[in-house]
Formats: C-alpha cells, sequence, structure tokens
C-alpha cells in the first residue's frame, strides 16, 4: 500500500468524516510513515491526545470512526502508559 493510495481511499469513501477523523488519520500516515511503513505500528494514546490536541472521548471517537470505515485496525494497549498499536487496512483488490 502506498501513502497515495490511502489517501485515495480515504478521500474517496462516500463517508463525511469529522475533522478529528481526517487530523487523526492523517497523523497515522504521518506516523507510519516516519517508521518505514511496518505493517504494524505503535502510537500511545498521550502522544495523540498531545499531538492533536484531542479530548480522550473525542479522540476514541475519531479512532472508532476509522475502524467503523474500515480504514485502519486498531488493538489497545494492556494499560496506562501502554501503547495503542495500529495498522492499515489492506486495499482489497
Amino acid at each position: 500500500m502506498s501513502y497515495t493510495e490511502l489517501l485515495d481511499r480515504f478521500w474517496g469513501s462516500d463517508r463525511n468524516f469529522s475533522h478529528y477523523e481526517i487530523i487523526l488519520f492523517h497523523y497515522l500516515l504521518y506516523r507510519c510513515s516516519s517508521l518505514g511503513w511496518p505493517d504494524t505500528f505503535s502510537v500511545s494514546n498521550e502522544e495523540l491526545m498531545q499531538t492533536l490536541k484531542l479530548r480522550p472521548t473525542i479522540m476514541r471517537e475519531a479512532r472508532k470512526g476509522l475502524v467503523d470505515a474500515g480504514l485502519i485496525n486498531f488493538q489497545s494497549g494492556t494499560g496506562r502508559g501502554c501503547t495503542s498499536f495500529f495498522s492499515f487496512m489492506p486495499l482489497e483488490k
């Protein structure tokens, strides 16, 4: 999957994304890219909330929206201070 394919998939969706979902998706693209495009990568909720200036409930809703749209997979960390794991859903052929 390329950066362009992921962006095309996001913006080509028939879903009307909230601005929180938009900034979260783009930050996750940036983060994955900066790590060399691993299949799965980790980001702490604290980092997401601080960097994107999101309250916990808004961040969770944005993340759930991206999962529900079939754009990302998410696995929660196992406790306070633990990172969460993300991956981008593979493109259907």
